[in-house]
């Protein structure tokens, strides 16, 4: 029940009160099943997260280190949890920008749950994207564009056309165009991204400001700098009185 709390506070953001409930989680279940238990595993990784999100990334590697001894002692090599490790760590050191590292962990990933899974599985939409935007932070635009696809396809089949998800990658892969100046291609999927972001998200909502942004900057490497001024326009308006509600 705490690690429950926890994760409804880290999803708001509250990342002490999360940490709070997390580490009274992790006091029980230390105590009374151990410190290997798999019990205690589930509180490292989940405070290892929290510390990711908050900036504090050795603290992050230390909890989520301890995560993956234990459930390597207690699981299969293969099992999904260990998995979820992996991207976990492979998280912490994407943002640390240590891409060659991050890829190899989101490598391990995508291997376990290739394995378990299938090929068609989210979970395996989460790698590719994982995977293509490491690869997109080393300039390596044919590779990311490879992973993106990859991720596309499973979701459209998965979980739909209009998911936020999709979304998301519809921009991953309008970045990438747009970095190799195919300008055209990259509106294309802003403009899918923004379609379906419009249906989950109110209009001054920063995700929306955020694709306004993308499109403002192709309509200005285009040249066309009066639509590049109505979009910019229009995601300044809202960043500057943008809430995080």
């Amino acid at each position: 029940t705490y690690n429950c709390i926890g994760l409804v506070y880290h999803k708001q953001k509250i990342y002490d009160k999360a940490l709070e409930y997390f580490n009274k989680a992790l006091d029980i279940s230390d105590s009374v099943l151990g410190k290997d238990s798999l019990d205690s595993a589930t509180s490292y990784n989940n405070i290892g997260l929290v510390f990711c999100f908050q900036g504090n990334f050795e603290k992050s590697l230390q909890y989520l280190h301890c995560a993956l001894s234990i459930i390597n002692k207690r699981l299969d090599k293969k099992h999904p949890i260990i998995a979820n490790t992996y991207n976990n760590l492979g998280l912490v050191y994407s943002y640390l920008k240590q891409y060659k590292v991050a890829l190899e962990y989101y490598n391990k990933a995508l291997d376990i749950r290739l394995a378990k899974l299938g090929e068609n599985h989210p979970d395996i939409a989460d790698s590719y994207n994982n995977i293509g935007f490491m690869y997109f932070s080393q300039s390596m635009y044919e590779e990311a564009l490879a992973y993106y696809s990859k991720a596309i396809n499973i979701l459209k089949r998965g979980v739909g056309e209009k998911s936020l998800y999709t979304a998301a990658t519809y921009n991953n892969i309008g970045l990438v165009y747009a970095n190799i100046n195919m300008n055209n291609e990259a509106l294309n999927f802003y403009n899918k991204a923004l379609k379906i972001k419009k249906t989950f998200w109110r209009e001054n909502h920063h995700e929306i400001a955020n694709l306004y942004n993308n499109i403002g900057h192709v309509y200005c490497k285009q040249k066309d700098y009066r639509n590049a001024l109505v979009y910019l326009k229009k995601a300044f308006e809202i960043q500057r009185n943008y809430v995080d509600d």
